[in-house]
This record gives structure tokens, C-alpha cells and sequence, in this order.
């Protein structure tokens, strides 16, 4: 498959299904590039488990976005999934208006996933691409102002050495420190890092 033939583009609600089973068929801690039958089924989930309400909000609150993957050959069918928030600088949450400051906005990358079957073929790279593109495209709409770069950051599970070097190519790199016990799994805590980049 060439990445000619994927498109991207917002999830509905009739993609949330899918989108839910993909969460837990996709590799885990967010991201994973290996083939499914690499890890036994409890080894290829998230590292927590979403609830319903996880998809609802990424379907009507207008700081969240979820883009999904889709065959040019089965468009209703996602292959690969990247879900964002956009988090408005500080003084205009003190504030509450929508009106462009010196700071920039941050986005927040809640979750990365691609369908066993068509991992290894740069769609990981190309959802978050689109995703940080139509942000952009919004922050300029609505402020007239032109983002040349998003602050842009992500959760990464400590032991998730595969997720780590995909942000470190996009240009993200680890902030120092651990997060102690991020994720509550059903098998106990996991630590995490804070990995960030101007994308």
C-alpha cells in the first residue's frame, strides 16, 4: 500500500466504533511500529483502556481532534488513528478569551495508532503531519495569525524504546525527568516522559 492510496481525514461518529477496536488491536503505549503477531492479544493494547465518553469528547469539544486513516478503496474503514488537544496559552485561560497572545499554543497528542496490518509505512508519521497541519490552518483562521511552528508534546510509557525514536525522528526530544506512574494498568502503574518538539 502507498501512502498515495490512504487518506486522512476527521473522525464521525460512525468511524468511532472502529476507532475504539483499534485502540485496543493497535500495539501498545500509544504507539508501536511492531507486527501483531510479535505480542500475545493482552500485550497489544493501549496501557489504559478508554472509556466511551474518551471518543464522545473528541467528537464535540472544539479544543480536541481526532484524524483517522481510511484505504482510498474503503474510506469508512480506519486503518490508523492520531487524537490531539490544543491547549490555549495560560493568560488566555485567565482571562477566557479567544485572542492570540505572545504565547503559543500547545498540542497535546492523546493518542497514535496504526492497524497491525499497515504499520511500517510512514502513516504514524503522516497522522500526526495532518494533524499539526489543520491546526495550524485553525490558529490562522481564527486569529489571522500564522503558526510557523506548534509547540507540540506527547506521553510516551518509559519502556516504549519504539514510540521514543518515532517523536525523536519527528524532531521531539525527551524532557528530563520521569513521570511516576502515569498510566494506571490493570498489571500496575507505568512511568512515563514528556516528550516535546516545535513541529
Amino acid at each position: 500500500m502507498a501512502l498515495d492510496d490512504v487518506l486522512v481525514r476527521p473522525m464521525v461518529s460512525a468511524d468511532v466504533k472502529r476507532v475504539r477496536e483499534l485502540h485496543v488491536c493497535t500495539s501498545s503505549y500509544f504507539i508501536i511500529f511492531t507486527s501483531a503477531s510479535t505480542h500475545p492479544p493482552q500485550a497489544r493494547v493501549l496501557p489504559i483502556q478508554y472509556p466511551p465518553a474518551f471518543f464522545l469528547q473528541l467528537l464535540i469539544m472544539p479544543n480536541q481532534l481526532c484524524l483517522v486513516a481510511v484505504h482510498s478503496s474503503q474510506p469508512a474503514i480506519p486503518i490508523g488513528f492520531v487524537s490531539a488537544a490544543l491547549h490555549k496559552s495560560a493568560a488566555e485561560e485567565v482571562v477566557g478569551e479567544a485572542v492570540p497572545t505572545e504565547t503559543t499554543p500547545r498540542l497535546e497528542l492523546l493518542t497514535l495508532g496504526v492497524a497491525p496490518t499497515y504499520q511500517q509505512r510512514g502513516l504514524a508519521t503522516l497522522l500526526v503531519t495532518h494533524i499539526v497541519q489543520r491546526v495550524r490552518e485553525s490558529i490562522l483562521l481564527k486569529f489571522s495569525v500564522r503558526a510557523e511552528g506548534l509547540l507540540t508534546c506527547a506521553h510516551v510509557s518509559t519502556n516504549n524504546t519504539r514510540a521514543i525514536s518515532f517523536y525523536k525522528r519527528l524532531g521531539m526530544v525527551a524532557i528530563p525527568g520521569t513521570i511516576r506512574g502515569l498510566y494506571r494498568t490493570s498489571s500496575g502503574p507505568r512511568d512515563a516522559y514528556l516528550v516535546m518538539g516545535v513541529l
